[in-house]
């Protein structure tokens, strides 16, 4: 994709979302310094006031890093850095029902990758965590944190950087929220729907466990609305 130039109207976002494509489409690659201010500024045919408002908002995104001095790069890890766009918004949503939600939307299809790729470490890694859950029912606080980190690691186990990455920035939003629907609901239910979910990875059932761990959520969500 080439530079085109600007039509004066809403140059500023013209010039931003072109400058975005380039990066999404890998014109410029990670780690690529970009021309300087002056040089985008002739290629745009635009001022330099509104190269800089565009490289700004490019690197609030985490799509580029500025140094004084030496100019703007693409970000080696861009999309990942956008996902910190997540943190105010996650951290200020205390709706149990959304989080759930979200889980919902996600972890099905974590599942289901995670068995399709799970190897038999992966399979005993999850097994010895059902352990450590069926003796922790009496302190359900506890219960909560290995809950969570069961749920956690098959999101690692499917190597999708973007899925660890989410958990990884969701973590502390996630743990809470386990902590409330276990405190809520015990241990019982959580445990039948995991034992199942191990069994469908450990088979590579991808459906099977797209499957299980939708109901396990949709029954999360049942359960806490009703109390």
């Amino acid at each position: 994709m080439g530079i085109e130039p600007i039509k004066k109207v809403n140059v500023n976002e013209q010039v931003f979302e072109q400058m975005k494509q380039q990066l999404i489409n890998g014109e410029w690659k990670p780690g690529q310094k970009l021309p300087s201010e002056n040089e985008l500024s002739a290629m745009f045919n635009v001022s330099r006031v509104t190269i800089r408002n565009a490289l700004q908002k490019l690197a609030i995104l985490g799509l580029i890093e500025t140094y004084r001095g030496e100019g703007s790069f693409v970000a080696e890890s861009s999309l990942g850095n956008c996902l910190n766009l997540l943190v105010p918004t996650a951290y200020l949503n205390d709706s149990i029902l959304e989080i759930q939600e979200f889980r919902l939307m996600v972890e099905p299809g974590a599942a289901s990758v995670a068995a399709k790729r799970a190897s038999d470490e992966d399979v005993a890694d999850l097994r010895n965590r059902l352990t450590r859950m069926r003796s922790l029912e009496e302190d359900l606080y506890a219960l909560a944190q290995e809950d969570f980190a069961f749920h956690d690691q098959i999101g690692h186990i499917t190597g999708n950087s973007l899925m660890i990455r989410t958990y990884s920035i969701l973590t502390d939003v996630l743990r809470t929220s386990m902590e409330k629907v276990v405190a809520h609901m015990g241990p019982d239910a959580g445990y039948y729907y995991h034992s199942q979910i191990v069994e469908a990875i450990a088979t590579h059932d991808s459906a099977g466990a797209y499957d299980i761990m939708r109901r396990h959520i949709e029954t999360n969500i049942e359960q806490y609305m009703e109390h």
